[in-house]
């Protein structure tokens, strides 16, 4: 048995990801107060809800200061969340570098912006599936602590291809997920279980 208020805030959080796995990667594109453009990925995201449909993403503070996607997304009330596929992992692995607030990680990272629908933040043309969402709910959770963003699916854009049946087929989306450490996982050996 391992007693987690044994461990340090680093060792719980190494352990922590290297058992919850694999994680989805939420990339997302939020704009500051002062107009510039953030990317950054997290893997603590999860869909919440169907009737609205909300996402989820857990930004962790840094040192106890809040990082620029939640500063954004706190300002403009809003954010784009792109699902990340193997062609722009290495594009994903560069926006996570902690630049300051006043440069972006979107020209760091060479990635295309597309205007979206339904809110300001652009969306990032390279990823094959984008969620653009308004803020529906914020809560700190946690000594740090962290920033839960909740936000709710206004448009959704799916890749030409994936879609079959109604549902996104991941041998042909190839989505990549987190795993612990440096670790990532490739989405290609599925089967198929019916539920009883």
């Amino acid at each position: 048995m391992i007693d987690p208020s044994t461990l340090s805030r680093r060792d719980m959080y190494r352990l922590l990801i290297s058992c919850v796995v694999p994680r989805p990667i939420a990339l997302v594109t939020s704009v500051s107060p002062s107009g510039v453009i953030n990317a950054a990925p997290f893997s603590f995201f999860n869909a919440v809800s169907v009737t609205p449909p909300i996402v989820m993403i857990a930004v962790d503070r840094k040192r106890g200061v809040r990082k620029d996607t939640a500063v954004n997304i706190l300002h403009s009330k809003e954010f784009v969340i792109h699902i990340v596929d193997e062609q722009i992992a290495e594009k994903m692995n560069i926006t996570s570098a902690s630049l300051p607030p006043d440069e972006s990680e979107v020209e760091a990272a060479a990635f295309a912006l597309q205007q979206s629908v339904r809110v300001k933040t652009p969306r990032l043309r390279e990823s094959p599936i984008h969620f653009e969402c308004r803020l529906h709910h914020y809560m700190e959770m946690g000594v740090g602590p962290v920033d839960l963003i909740f936000g709710e699916v206004v448009a959704l854009h799916i890749r030409e291809g994936l879609l079959q049946d109604g549902i996104v087929d991941p041998t042909r989306l190839h989505a990549i997920g987190r795993l612990g450490g440096s670790m990532y996982s490739r989405v290609r050996d599925v089967f198929e279980m019916i539920r009883p």
